[in-house]
């Protein structure tokens, strides 16, 4: 057994496990199935923060060709941002939605919006309490958002495990089969509900009374220390790497890194939008949505570079596919490069497959850290083309010209390494016509 088909030995039983294991496969899912929003609040946020001042504007110069745009975002901002509050503002709860929706999806329930529908409300309850001031009913939204993102995955999780439970031991409201399904439906709903409204009142009169803040709050405060302690830098470079890995065995990596980062991935980028919009542009968090981005410019792998290395290949098949991948890789989707080359399974193309995000993921992290290149304070999303994504989460061009260099750098590392393959390539084809 050769030591890369020891290495497969090792690690596609672990992929294939995190990559199937239900719950993290529902988070990842589940925020990714309302992730579109986030692209309607990054471009929200660039049109409300102009990258203009006052001062710069009366400095003259080209600057005051910004001045139109500074007047609309300066004059007309909270109507821009309405848009923007009614979704970041309330990440924690669509996530919820998403979340359950998934894991009772995956668990083949007969009516997966019912079981939505009660996590929903259960993490209203939780997380937003209705008060009385006077005549008037008050709701605290501040962990709706994207501070009360832990406490949505844990009520969307168990509320559909609760549900689930009662279904499956029948402990339901039956009515005969004449009542229409929708009837019936609703009825089943019934105990699933009552039964999680006790366990989440409960848990919810505990923490105000006990602990004096509400149960998303709590479950913040004990998961995000473990989170930042885990989440260092060297730790999501790990991660990544450990992705990239299996993704050269044929298992889809991303979606085992998304699992595990997905949940404090959303919570930094949210919390970071929001830092950036009330003026606190020094306690923007650095990792790991930042440097996730940082590692995989040009998709996964940085194998945009190799794509273009490909597009004057000697070798005919790498030619077509380089010039057939070119624009999807370049707008992230790479699946056509990995099994087309291909890089699954290939020993020669597998190194810089996994050294250059590594190296570009170190050099970004020590750039970002003096100052040099922005942290990202909106939204993250793919299917942007190279250096788009990247400007909508920092308004900086800066950092989208910093893309294009770190693919230059990514092209130097692959190089050799794409020679050597194209060179076996090319003997192979004249070996076969010898023959």
């Amino acid at each position: 057994m050769t030591r890369m088909e020891k290495l497969q030995h090792i690690l596609e039983p672990i992929g294939r496990k995190l990559g199937k294991q239900r719950h993290l496969s529902a988070i990842s899912s589940g925020i990714m199935m309302v992730a579109p929003i986030t692209l309607i609040s990054a471009f929200i946020n660039i049109i409300a923060n102009p990258p203009v001042t006052q001062e710069l504007i009366d400095s003259g110069g080209g600057w005051i060709l910004l001045k139109p745009w500074f007047w609309f975002a300066t004059t007309f901002y909270n109507q821009i941002m309405l848009p923007y509050n009614m979704t970041i503002g309330f990440f924690g709860l669509i996530a919820v939605f998403g979340i359950s929706y998934r894991l009772s999806e995956s668990y083949k329930m007969d009516s997966p919006a019912s079981a939505s529908l009660i996590a929903i409300i259960m993490f209203l309850i939780t997380a937003s309490p209705v008060h009385t001031i006077g005549k008037d009913l008050v709701m605290n939204v501040s962990n709706l958002g994207s501070s009360g993102l832990f406490g949505a995955m844990i009520v969307g999780l168990f509320s559909v495990e609760i549900t689930r439970f009662v279904i499956n031991k029948k402990i339901t409201i039956n009515l005969p089969d004449s009542v229409p399904p929708l009837v019936q439906d609703s009825f089943i709903a019934i105990i699933p509900a009552l039964l999680n409204l006790i366990i989440w009142y409960s848990l919810s009169l505990i923490c105000q009374n006990y602990a004096n803040c509400l149960l998303p709050e709590l479950i913040t405060n004990i998961l995000t220390p473990l989170f930042n302690i885990a989440l260092n830098p060297v730790t999501v470079i790990l991660i990544v790497t450990f992705g990239n890995l299996l993704w050269l065995f044929g298992i889809h990596g991303t979606s085992v890194v998304y699992s595990i980062l997905m949940p404090v991935l959303m919570q930094n980028m949210s919390a970071n939008a929001e830092n950036y919009i009330n003026g606190g542009k020094n306690a923007l968090v650095l990792y790991p949505s930042s440097l996730l981005l940082w590692m995989g410019i040009g998709a996964t792998g940085c194998t945009l570079a190799l794509t273009v290395l490909m597009t004057k290949s000697k070798a005919p098949q790498l030619k077509a596919l380089g010039r057939l991948s070119l624009i999807p890789n370049w707008c992230g989707v790479n699946e056509p490069v990995l099994f087309g080359v291909p890089i699954v399974l290939n020993p020669i193309l597998g190194i810089p497959f996994i050294i250059v995000p590594i190296v570009i993921g170190g050099l970004a992290y020590g750039l970002m850290a003096i100052g040099v290149l922005d942290i990202g304070h909106n939204v993250m999303w793919t299917m942007l083309p190279l250096g788009m994504q990247n400007f909508l989460m920092t308004q900086n061009w800066v950092n989208s010209v910093a893309e294009y260099l770190f693919m230059l750098l990514a092209m130097i590392i692959y190089y050799p390494f794409f020679k050597t393959y194209e060179k076996q390539l090319l003997e192979e084809a004249n070996q076969n016509v010898e023959a």
